[in-house]
């Protein structure tokens, strides 16, 4: 509860999985407008905790153990180097699906650079994430080329996410202000 609290704020806890999916499914189709993928989109629960001090949620045990054989086929895994940071033993996403395809687009270098012993965790942070993205992709996809090396045979640089239309009409309300 503590942990969906820091998410999601103090008027959003879930009592449920299918309540938090309703949130999900709602937001979907009434924030970003996204119909089809609010009815639609398959959602498949972990485990997980949030980490207080670098605000991210990492997942507890094995996902690869939660998807179905009937399921495995193609994989996208946002941030692969930050899902697997601390994953647990079992099949490895390159084992269990034909093609996993990491979406990367945080700098955590940068990140490793502002906290305390900079000089040794932003190195560190750059090999960890270059290990994880080559042990569990097959192709990567950075968002910009501002990003570091993590896995140059498999990279490209695409924008993939595209831009959402209510970021381009508050660009264009403070344009007309």
């Amino acid at each position: 509860v503590q942990d969906q609290k820091r998410l999601y704020g103090q008027s959003n806890v879930f009592e449920s999985q299918a309540e938090q999916e309703h949130y999900v499914r709602t937001w979907l189709r009434d924030t970003a407008n996204m119909k089809d993928a609010s009815e639609e989109l398959h959602i498949a629960w972990y485990t997980g905790r949030l980490e207080v001090a670098e605000n991210s949620v990492y997942s507890m045990g094995d996902i690869t153990a939660l998807i179905p054989a009937e399921d495995v086929d193609i994989c996208i895994l946002e941030e692969p180097e930050h899902l697997n940071w601390y994953r647990a033993p079992g099949e490895s996403w390159t084992e269990k699906f034909k093609h996993v395809v990491g979406i990367v687009h945080t700098n955590y270098f940068v990140y490793a650079q502002e906290q305390p012993a900079a000089f040794v965790r932003a190195p560190a942070m750059r090999i960890l994430c270059s290990w994880m993205c080559r042990a569990h992709c097959h192709r990567v996809i950075k968002l910009s080329g501002t990003l570091g090396n993590f896995a140059p045979e498999k990279e490209i640089v695409e924008n993939v996410h595209g831009v959402r239309g209510t970021f381009l009409d508050i660009g264009e309300k403070v344009r007309h202000n």
